[in-house]
């Protein structure tokens, strides 16, 4: 993608990706957040920024597997203090496929990257805690599967740690259920023909 076509995303176009979402009947939490990003995208092109609080605003991440596949990409974030997947605001970004990918790049030093699948992966709404410059507010995440063309990776400042993990130790590293579901999403989807 291109910084031109970029541009002629619109809002709507995210509203169209959102809508054609497939919520997992296993994870009844996915349909609740569709529901609430939807609602959030009815406020107009300010949610995309990051500061908009009330009642917050989209963020873009990926849950990114290894070049063989049977590994996953985690970052252990410098202000949450806990794994999680690569990502970040959108930075009033439209195309969030194109911020996911721009905030894989920059948290993890690798360059090129597969989308797995064009769709949306995987949603989900959650409280980031009040900052000295910032309330407490919600992120509302869109989450894309991207394949990674290269294992090399550079951890950036964003992150105190970076590491290519087994499906099977992610559970020694995190009881955050959002990951869990993706792993568990991302296995189903990785074997299915």
């Amino acid at each position: 993608m291109t910084a031109s076509s970029s541009k002629l995303f619109s809002l709507s176009n995210t509203i169209a990706l959102i809508e054609s979402f497939s919520p997992s009947p296993k994870y009844p939490s996915q349909l609740k957040a569709k529901t609430a990003v939807l609602e959030l995208l009815t406020q107009g092109d300010r949610v995309l920024w990051r500061s908009h609080f009330e009642p917050g605003h989209v963020t873009a991440s990926s849950w990114i597997i290894s070049p063989c596949g049977g590994k996953v990409l985690l970052c252990y974030h410098r202000k949450l203090q806990r794994w999680l997947q690569l990502g970040g605001h959108v930075d009033g970004e439209a195309d969030v496929a194109a911020a996911a990918l721009r905030e894989a790049q920059e948290e993890s030093g690798i360059l090129e990257f597969d989308f797995v699948t064009n769709e949306v992966f995987d949603l989900d709404v959650h409280h980031i805690p009040a900052r000295a410059d910032e309330p407490p507010h919600l992120h509302f995440d869109i989450r894309f599967l991207l394949q990674a063309r290269s294992d090399e990776i550079v951890c950036s400042a964003e992150s105190l740690a970076l590491q290519w993990v087994y499906h099977h130790d992610i559970p020694s590293l995190t009881d955050e259920f959002s990951i869990h579901r993706m792993a568990d999403i991302a296995n189903s989807f990785l074997l299915d023909p």
